[in-house]
């Protein structure tokens, strides 16, 4: 039985009510679980909000160092190239000092003629002009442009520059490189200033390099964020200067959903890392003359962001613990102010009053089984008849005081001529009284005796006949009362009082 008390997790519990109602209210607490109630509701709704709003989300950030970069670069905005001395002003006749070559390389080392397995594509330079992006924050770029009069702009709007693969031997690669290059007089041009004075010049010098960038913002709904970037490098003709600009690969996964799992995917690129090499015999091939370059190569890294916003049903377990304190709290407050006089209450309606009063006075521990034991049957029947004897004196013990209550205002009348009268109201009362008990018992003995009902009412029967013969005949010979008394014993008798009538 334990076994099957263990298991069986599905049976409905029972319930004591106590005076037709499962538990006791009251308007003043009911009128406080309302402002609980409303509270509660309160809470559910900011919660809510804060889900509905995407306000609070968790984000997890991996790397894949393994992937073939391939990604277009942005065309908002013009890559922007400025050089000016170690104090950041311009140099006067720049075009007879330096120049700057932007070029696109395409590489791909598994053709067969290795002479034809690259590509460069020349970028012209445009006229420049600044467009604020949405991520900018200041106007320190645009008020750049307004001063610097020898920038060079290049426009990668109608090549469709795309950087893929990564500076390492064995794979393809797509690359932008910007050159720095010294004047030197050539069959096309001879108007370069004289070595000395180019020397003089780039001994060092500052380049002011702007490009467009990406930016993450986790807060917006589209969290690729277009931004201008832009850095200040030194380069020296005495000291030959590379730099490498590392693009990631960004992937992005917003999870959307309210309740189920909503996947959206943001792809872009970022340029994370720059470093810089030094080479006193550094040139090129390309471009004779060259003191520097910046290069864009893929790094072969993929950032992975991932954002997840809370779930409608992450709010369950929050509602549910508050649901679950205040019920404590307020279990607290009950027994430290109800000083036990509810569980009191509750108690005394499950027992009589005169037992509950002598537990109250009672030292001894209280054990359910004593209180709602199971009676046997006999000790139940014995239990039974004793109460129905003790109603029944109650009941009879009322019914006479109310007859010597009335016999005791008779009394107080002292009419000689009513004595009779007295005498025969008493009797009326304690026959009325048997007659009474008398229905009681026969009333029991037919629910517990039933074969016995029709033998019973046929005995009735024959002694009310017997009783009327009797009392007619009595009327003739002595023409005198006929009363009913009740015997002082327990086994009542019919018996006649005659009296004589004095007139």
């Amino acid at each position: 039985m334990e076994c099957i008390k263990f298991f069986d997790i599905f049976s409905r519990i029972p319930k004591l009510k106590v005076d037709g109602k499962e538990r006791l209210s009251s308007i003043y607490v009911s009128v406080l679980g309302i402002f609980i109630l409303i509270g509660y509701l309160i809470f559910a709704l900011i919660l809510s909000l804060d889900i509905f709003k995407k306000e609070t989300f968790y984000m997890i950030e991996n790397t894949n160092s393994k992937t073939f970069n391939n990604f277009t670069l942005d065309t908002k905005i013009p890559v922007s190239a400025l050089i000016t001395n170690n104090l950041g002003v311009e140099l006067k006749d720049h075009e007879r000092i330096f120049n700057m070559k932007l070029r696109y390389f395409e590489y791909f080392p598994d053709t067969l003629n290795q002479n034809a397995n690259y590509k460069i594509t020349i970028i012209d330079h445009v006229k420049c002009t600044y467009n604020k992006l949405a991520g900018d924050t200041d106007v320190k770029y645009e008020d750049h442009f307004k001063i610097y009069k020898t920038r060079k702009c290049f426009d990668l709007k109608p090549y469709n520059i795309s950087i893929f693969g990564e500076d390492s031997p064995g794979t393809p690669q797509g690359s932008l490189v910007l050159y720095l290059n010294q004047c030197v007089n050539t069959t096309e041009t001879s108007n370069c200033l004289p070595q000395e004075e180019i020397d003089k010049y780039l001994s060092e010098v500052k380049l002011s390099f702007i490009y467009p960038n990406k930016d993450i913002d986790n807060k917006l709904s589209n969290p690729i964020v277009d931004y201008t970037a832009g850095g200040v490098f030194r380069f020296s003709n005495t000291l030959k200067t590379k730099y490498i600009f590392e693009i990631d690969s960004v992937e992005y996964l917003s999870d959307e959903g309210l309740y189920f799992e909503e996947i959206v995917k943001y792809e872009s690129y970022r340029v994370e890392k720059i470093s810089s090499t030094y080479n006193l015999d550094f040139g090129s091939l390309v471009d004779p003359g060259t003191i520097g370059n910046i290069n864009f190569f893929g790094s072969g890294k993929k950032k992975i962001f991932q954002r997840r916003y809370k779930k409608l049903h992450e709010i369950v377990p929050y509602l549910f613990s508050i649901y679950h304190v205040a019920l404590l709290s307020f279990k607290f407050l009950v027994k430290y102010f109800g000083g036990g006089r509810l569980d009191e209450y509750l108690f005394s309606k499950l027992i009589e009053k005169e037992e509950f009063d002598k537990f109250k006075i009672s030292n001894q521990n209280i054990i359910y089984d004593d209180l709602f034991k199971k009676i046997p049957p006999q000790e139940e029947s014995q239990i039974e008849n004793e109460n129905i004897e003790r109603n029944r004196n109650e009941e009879n013990f009322g019914e006479l005081e109310n007859c010597h209550r009335e016999l005791r205002k008779m009394d107080e009348i002292n009419d000689p001529d009513a004595s009779h009268q007295r005498e025969n109201e008493e009797i009326n009362c304690e026959n009325h009284i048997f007659k009474k008990e008398k229905e009681k018992v026969k009333r029991l003995k037919n629910n517990f005796f039933p074969e016995e009902e029709k033998k019973e009412e046929s005995n009735v029967q024959n002694n009310n006949v017997q009783v009327e013969e009797n009392v007619h005949k009595d009327q003739e010979n002595s023409q005198g009362i006929i009363l009913p008394i009740r015997n002082t014993r327990k086994n009542f008798k019919m018996k006649r009082k005659i009296k004589q009538n004095p007139k």
